[in-house]
């Protein structure tokens, strides 16, 4: 007689990692930055042409010395 052999181990199934959706979120007078490398508010300011205290007040609490590339702050609305 042919005894069945020992079960073979199966794989956990898991979910499929999704990616989260890009925030929309926004206010009046700002909108989300995402922190790139190298990034800190004088360079945003210049690029976005806003004032970096204005960045820094959006952001009350935030150590600018501390940021990580993918951290979201507000910032100002570029004047049009």
């Amino acid at each position: 007689k042919n005894a069945p052999g020992p079960k073979k181990p199966q794989a956990p199934t898991v979910a499929p990692k999704t990616a989260p959706a890009p925030p929309t979120q926004e206010g009046n007078d700002w909108i989300l930055y995402t922190i790139q490398k190298r990034d800190n508010p004088w360079n945003i300011s210049k690029a976005l042409k806003v004032d970096h205290q204005k960045i820094i007040a959006l952001n009350e609490g935030t150590d600018f010395t501390k940021l990580d590339i993918g951290q979201q702050i507000k910032v100002p609305k570029a004047p049009k």
